[in-house]
C-alpha cells in the first residue's frame, strides 16, 4: 500500500467512474434498439408520453364516431370497436389501444433505423403486431370480467387469484401474455372471436392515425424482396429527438464510488461530498420522493434554507471523514473461495442450476409437478445470478481500491435524517462488504477493558448474540484454538467459521484475533498498545421507548 493519492488523482477516479456509467447506459440504449425494446427507456417513455395526449385525442374522436349509429356504411372493424369499449370503460380502452400503438410502432421503426439488417417496419408487419398485442388484451381483459362476474364461486375467484399472481411474477410483456393465453386454454375458455383480417384492418387504421397526429412518423415505399411495400419511417424529427434525448440520458449517467481523499465537507444541499465529475450528482438529503420538483419539493427546499443545518452537517462531515481501507487478507480468501466455485461462507455458486429433462407424453399430474420444480429451479437460478454479479462488483472494488492505505465513504441523509454512505460498496453494505473493510488510522487499545468489547464483538460476529456479554467472552475462550486455526488456515477451517452467521466479518475478526494473541505474548500478557481496525458494533438501546417518550420530553 502506502500510496499517497491527490486531488488530482481523485478527480482522475471520479472521471473514469463517470465515464464508466455513459458507456454502459450507451450499451444499454443501444441494446434496446436492438431488441425492438426502445420503448422501455426513458427517452422511449419520453417520447411516448409526448406524442400521447394528441394521438389520444384522435383515437378517441374516432373511436366515438365508429361505435355511434348512425346511417350509412360502417367499416368492417365496427363490431370489434364496439365490443372492445364493452370490456372496460372507453377512456380505458383508447388508452390501451394507444399505448399498444405507440410502443410498438416507436420500437418497430427506430428499430430498423438503427439496424440495416432488421425487418423493414411495413406498415402490414407493424399493424399485424398491434392486432395480435390488442387481441391477446382484449381476450384477457374478457377472462377476467367473465371470472369477477362469478366471484361468488370458491373456484373462480381462486382462478383470478392464480391468474393475477402469474400475471404479476412475470416481467416481461410477452411472457405476461403468453402465460394468461396458456391459462385461458387450459380454462377452456373460448369467449368472443373476431376474424383476424377485422384485427388487422383495425389496426391498420390506429397506425394512419398515429402517423397523421404527429411528425414523428412517415410513410415510404420501400422493395421487400420483390414486392414494393408501404413502409413506416422514423422522421427527421424523431431521430433527432431520440439522438438529443439519448445523448442527454448519456451524458447524465454516473456511478458512485468510495474516495481515496476526504470527502468534501457539507456546506450546503448541493455543495459537498464529490470534487470532480460526481459532484453534481451528490446531495446532502435523498428527496428522491420529491422528484425534483413541484410545490412540496419547492415548499420543503425553502424552509431547509432557511434552517440551521451545521448541527446534522457537522455530523456527517465528521462520519464521511473517517478513513478506512481493504482487508486484502480477507480479499484473498473470498477470491479463493471464488475460485474453489463459491456456494460457501454465504457466496453464491458460480455453478448455474441445471433445468429439468424435457418429459414426453406427460400426464396433467406429472406436468402440473414438473412445472412447480421447474419454476422452483428458475426462481433459484434468477437468484444466483443476481447475488453473483453483487458479488463480483464486491470483489471487483475492493480489488481496485486495495492499494490505499486509507478510502472514504461520502455520506448524505434522508428527510428523516438518518445518516447512508452514498456509494453502495460502504461499511452499511452486506457481510461481505463490512469484512473486507477495516478502520485506519486507529488509536490502540488503553486498557482490559477494550479487549473485553473486542472479544463481545467476535461472538457476535458468529451469531453468538442472545446471551450475556460474559458468555460472548467464554465462547471466545472455549473455541480460542479453532479461531487460531482459522486464521492460519482459512480455507481448511472453511466448513466451521463458513457456516456462522457473519462468516467474513468473524473471518477479519479471527485473523484480528491472532495478532493480538501474538502481542500479548511478546509484551508480557497485556493488551494495552495493541492496534485493530475491525469496527465494533453497537446496537441502540430502547430505542423505540426513547422515541415513545420524546413528545413529552423525558
Amino acid at each position: 500500500m502506502n500510496i499517497s493519492p491527490t486531488l488530482e488523482d481523485e478527480l482522475a477516479l471520479e472521471y473514469e467512474y463517470k465515464f464508466m456509467a455513459m458507456e454502459k447506459t450507451q450499451e444499454f440504449l443501444d441494446s434496446r434498439l436492438e431488441s425492438t425494446q426502445a420503448h422501455e427507456t426513458g427517452v422511449g417513455n419520453g417520447i411516448i408520453d409526448y406524442l400521447f395526449t394528441t394521438f389520444k385525442g384522435n383515437v378517441m374522436n374516432w373511436v366515438e364516431d365508429t361505435i355511434t349509429p348512425k346511417r350509412g356504411v360502417k367499416p368492417n372493424y365496427a363490431d370489434v370497436l364496439k365490443w372492445l369499449t364493452t370490456l372496460m370503460p372507453l377512456e380505458d380502452t383508447v388508452n390501451k389501444m394507444c399505448l399498444m400503438a405507440l410502443s410498438c410502432t416507436l420500437s418497430n421503426t427506430l428499430n430498423a433505423w438503427s439496424n440495416t439488417n432488421a425487418p423493414r417496419s411495413t406498415t402490414s408487419y407493424v399493424s399485424s403486431l398491434i392486432a395480435k398485442g390488442l387481441r391477446d388484451e382484449s381476450r384477457l381483459q374478457e377472462f377476467i370480467n367473465y371470472l369477477e362476474d362469478h366471484k361468488d364461486d370458491e373456484e373462480y375467484r381462486k382462478a383470478e387469484r392464480r391468474l393475477e399472481s402469474g400475471i404479476k411474477y412475470r416481467k416481461s410483456d410477452y411472457y405476461r401474455r403468453y402465460f394468461a393465453i396458456q391459462f385461458m386454454t387450459k380454462s377452456n375458455w373460448t369467449g368472443t372471436t373476431f376474424a383476424e383480417d377485422l384485427w388487422g384492418q383495425l389496426a391498420t387504421y390506429l397506425v394512419s392515425l398515429l402517423i397523421d397526429s404527429s411528425d414523428f412518423f412517415d410513410r415510404q415505399m420501400v422493395f421487400v424482396k420483390t414486392k414494393e411495400m408501404e413502409a413506416i419511417v422514423p422522421s427527421e424529427k424523431l431521430i433527432s429527438t431520440w439522438e438529443k434525448n439519448s445523448s442527454n440520458m448519456v451524458m447524465h449517467a454516473f456511478a458512485v464510488c468510495p474516495m481515496i481523499v476526504p470527502p468534501k465537507p457539507w456546506t450546503a444541499y448541493n455543495n459537498g461530498g464529490y470534487y470532480g465529475e460526481l459532484s453534481p450528482h451528490a446531495k446532502l438529503l435523498r428527496l428522491n420522493a420529491f422528484h425534483g420538483s413541484g410545490y412540496f419539493f419547492n415548499s420543503y427546499m425553502k424552509r431547509l434554507n432557511s434552517a440551521d443545518i451545521s448541527g446534522p452537517m457537522t455530523a456527517i462531515n465528521a462520519i464521511q471523514s473517517t478513513p478506512w481501507h481493504i482487508d486484502t487478507k480477507v480479499l484473498d480468501v473470498v477470491k479463493k473461495i471464488v475460485k474453489l466455485g463459491g456456494d460457501r461462507a454465504g457466496l453464491p455458486r458460480l455453478e448455474p442450476f441445471k433445468g429439468l429433462p424435457k418429459l414426453s407424453n406427460p400426464t396433467p399430474e406429472t406436468l402440473k409437478e414438473w412445472k412447480k420444480k421447474a419454476r422452483g429451479i428458475y426462481e433459484k437460478e434468477a437468484s444466483r445470478k443476481g447475488r453473483c454479479i453483487r458479488m463480483l462488483a464486491t470483489i471487483k472494488t475492493a480489488e481496485k481500491f486495495a492499494s490505499y492505505d486509507r478510502i472514504y465513504f461520502p455520506h448524505n441523509a434522508d428527510f428523516r435524517g438518518r445518516i447512508y454512505p452514498i456509494p453502495s460498496f460502504s461499511p452499511q453494505g452486506d457481510d461481505l462488504n463490512k469484512g473486507l473493510l477495516q478502520f485506519s488510522d486507529v488509536p490502540p487499545l488503553k486498557s482490559e477493558k477494550d479487549e473485553r468489547w473486542f472479544l463481545i464483538a467476535g461472538a457476535e460476529f458468529a451469531g453468538v448474540d442472545k446471551v450475556s456479554f460474559d458468555d460472548e467472552i467464554k465462547w471466545v475462550k472455549d473455541n480460542h484454538e479453532n479461531i487460531l486455526d482459522t486464521a492460519k488456515d482459512p480455507i481448511g477451517m472453511l466448513d466451521w467459521w463458513g457456516n456462522l452467521d457473519g462468516p467474513f466479518e468473524f473471518l477479519q475478526w479471527c485473523f484480528e484475533y491472532e495478532k493480538l494473541v501474538t502481542y500479548k505474548k511478546t509484551h508480557n500478557n497485556p493488551c494495552v498498545g495493541f492496534i485493530t481496525g475491525v469496527p465494533v458494533a453497537f446496537d441502540g438501546t430502547c430505542s423505540g421507548w426513547n422515541k415513545s417518550f420524546s413528545p413529552y420530553k423525558q
